[in-house]
């Protein structure tokens, strides 16, 4: 098994967090990893995500709603190469103290091809942190 992950501090409110990162409509005006995600965020649900791999070109990804935990967090799973890659995506948030909060993200890669997608990984984790940056600079600047 493989696995990236990368948190970043936000100094806005944890709620405030939550709210951008669930507003998807937005998310090809500010996210620069995660260009389009579509669906209902229910356990069990189907959501739909385009994915800009860095220096790997466009993705369009399925993922099912393994977890949600309203505020807080929500674990997407998703399979590659036809079942032999599977992905879990965990995106969290949690507050510090009343007007600062951290926001996490982690990649599990599993699957008797995991070992086989190197490049698709480290895309992945520059992604990641794209992303963590982007979502930074939307909630402080008030966007």
């Amino acid at each position: 098994m493989k696995e990236i992950k990368g948190s970043v501090m936000i100094m806005v409110p944890a709620d405030k967090v939550w709210a951008k990162m669930m507003d998807f409509s937005s998310y090809p005006k500010w996210n620069p990893w995660i260009t389009g995600m579509r669906g209902e965020m229910g356990v069990g649900s189907l959501c739909e995500m385009t994915v800009q791999q860095p220096g790997k070109g466009v993705t369009d990804l399925k993922a099912t709603v393994a977890r949600i935990e309203e505020g807080k967090e929500i674990l997407l799973k998703s399979k590659l190469m036809g079942g032999l890659v599977k992905e879990e995506h965990v995106l969290s948030v949690e507050p510090i103290d009343a007007g600062r909060s951290i926001f996490f993200q982690s990649m599990r890669f599993s699957g008797p091809m995991a070992g086989l997608i190197g490049g698709t990984i480290k895309a992945s984790q520059k992604g990641l942190g794209d992303m963590n940056a982007a979502l930074k600079k939307l909630c402080e600047e008030g966007g």
